[in-house]
């Protein structure tokens, strides 16, 4: 039997990224992200009409500088960073807690 092929595209290793940001605001975040995910060519993998899922931290009612979840600048400038690219959609999400 042959095996199922992933729809994931292959990445010799999964990369780790720790980028510093100074402040949580939109400009950092830019420089923050376009730093992280500059590392594994993130751009190659995005294609026009896409539509993309963001799997953000988000399973505690916190205040974002809190830094239990994912901060909304992150997020925020994430997607707009994969509209500018020509994506179709983007959704946000998280698990559940029962």
């Amino acid at each position: 039997m042959e095996a199922a092929k992933s729809s994931r595209p292959y990445l010799p290793s999964d990369p780790v990224a720790i980028v510093p940001m100074p402040e949580y605001t939109p400009e950092c975040a830019r420089t923050a992200l376009t730093a992280a995910l500059g590392a594994i060519e993130w751009q190659s993998y995005i294609k026009p009409d896409m539509r993309v899922v963001i799997k953000a931290n988000l399973v505690s009612a916190m205040k974002p500088d809190a830094a239990g979840t994912t901060h909304p600048t992150l997020i925020c400038t994430l997607v707009d960073m994969l509209f500018e690219l020509g994506v179709k959609s983007v959704v946000i999400g998280d698990s559940f807690l029962n």
